[in-house]
């Protein structure tokens, strides 16, 4: 087994590890519905997010599950804050497309997000 990073582990069969830092780049969010991710139902079944928000000195993380039935999203986080809450992470469904929902409390919201999908 050779990962992204060029370790290899003869070990290891089947499960596939990286240990480089997956994240995308920032996303400026504001007070509005700003789609920070999307799948398609018909390749995943369920994702599991950690999301980071910064502005200025405060910053915000989430730690949520998303799953659908193919016609409705449900979502479970939960959240950590530095100083108050940035904004809240919600779902929704647009035919097959599940998109994860970051809405800020205000302006100049960066949002990164880190994401594991499972068929």
């Amino acid at each position: 087994f050779q990962a992204e990073d060029g370790i290899r582990d003869v070990a290891v069969t089947g499960v596939q590890t990286c240990a480089l830092p997956i994240y995308q780049t920032a996303i400026s969010a504001g007070t509005g519905n700003t789609i920070v991710d999307s799948f398609t139902t018909s390749s995943y079944r369920s994702a599991k997010y950690f999301v980071q928000v910064s502005n200025g000195t405060d910053h915000q993380v989430f730690d949520a599950m998303v799953l659908h039935n193919s016609t409705v999203p449900f979502i479970s986080s939960s959240t950590l804050y530095t100083n108050a809450s940035l904004g809240t992470l919600g779902v929704d469904m647009v035919g097959s497309t599940v998109q994860l929902i970051f809405v800020g409390s205000g302006a100049g919201n960066q949002v990164k997000v880190h994401r594991t999908l499972v068929v």
